[in-house]
């Protein structure tokens, strides 16, 4: 455990904000080229270890979090269906009128306002609206995640061959080394001489 400071003590109080530990280190006021290091040291540390475990159990129970809610919330984005924005016609409906889980998945929403000046009738003036939706990509790749529907991967062995992967081998055999070829030989020509 390492002494207690003041910006060792705020150290898990910043970290909990982003899960950033070099941002948390320089929020908690160690310099700008040292953060990365000292996050990874001080991240490393049981106590420190603790004590964001103890901050993030805190705010879960304050919060009323579960993962179950984060679940639902990463399904309903990744499973949106932006017709719900748009009337019969193709027009798009205000934003109070769609879905809540389409409101949800919106990260953002941009109205420009066009005016064309035209003389009498011929004036007219044109509603720019853009809205942006969380990608469905992340996030149905989280909810994989989150229900194991990703098959284990296997680590390629650089001395596997091209075969061997095909055949489903998890790794070679280890082949022998000039050096183990030998100490077997001495240990056979001792047991020889005896």
């Amino acid at each position: 455990m390492g002494r207690r400071t003041p910006r060792r003590d705020r150290f898990p109080l910043e970290y909990l904000l982003d899960l950033n530990g070099q941002e948390a280190a320089i929020r908690s006021g160690y310099s700008r080229e040292s953060a990365a290091s000292i996050a990874c040291h001080l991240l490393a540390e049981p106590d420190i270890q603790a004590e964001v475990c103890r901050l993030n159990a805190e705010r879960i129970a304050r919060l009323e979090l579960s993962v179950d809610d984060a679940v639902r919330e990463i399904y309903s984005i990744a499973t949106a269906d932006v017709a719900g924005a748009f009337d019969e016609d193709g027009a798009l409906l205000p934003v109070q009128d769609w879905p809540a889980p389409l409101r949800r998945a919106c990260s953002g929403f941009e109205v420009a306002e066009v005016k064309v000046h035209g003389q009498g009738e011929d004036r007219t003036e044109t509603t720019i609206r853009k809205a942006r939706f969380w990608s469905k990509d992340k996030n149905l790749d989280m909810l994989m995640r989150h229900l194991s529907g990703y098959a284990p991967t296997k680590h390629v062995v650089a001395d596997a061959s091209y075969a061997d992967l095909l055949a489903g081998a998890d790794e070679p055999e280890p082949e022998e080394s000039d050096h183990e070829a030998e100490a077997e030989d001495t240990d056979s020509d001792q047991q020889d001489g005896s």
